[in-house]
């Protein structure tokens, strides 16, 4: 009886897991609305969501609304979407899917942030 208890909580939890598996980067750019190089302008964060205002500085694919977009992104508690918690000033390339009302990331973690702020 035990071992039987034992076998399904170890089923349970496997099966309700949440994993992220790796695509090609030609893929992500299939998927991806827009891609572009940006910086990050202002960032608004509640419980669940930021709101990233990116200043767009070249795109790579597609046509954007506007030179200054925003961009959802759920960082809240662990790994929600996989996004990665951005601040002010930063610059990355952004790889984007458009929403009714804002773009969000193509793919969980579509965003490469330059680590290195030695440049303008």
């Amino acid at each position: 009886r035990y071992i039987f208890i034992t076998i399904m909580l170890f089923l349970v939890t496997n099966v309700f897991a949440s994993t992220l598996g790796k695509i090609e980067i030609s893929e992500l750019e299939g998927k991806s609305d827009l891609v572009v190089l940006a910086k990050v302008v202002n960032v608004v964060s509640d419980t669940a969501l930021d709101k990233a205002t990116i200043k767009i500085l070249s795109v790579l694919k597609g046509k954007p609304d506007h030179n200054e977009i925003i961009v959802l992104l759920q960082v809240r508690g662990g790994l929600k979407e996989f996004d990665p918690k951005i601040q002010v000033g930063d610059f990355g390339v952004f790889f984007l899917k458009k929403g009714s009302e804002y773009y969000r990331t193509a793919h969980g973690g579509s965003i490469a942030i330059f680590k290195k702020r030695n440049f303008e």
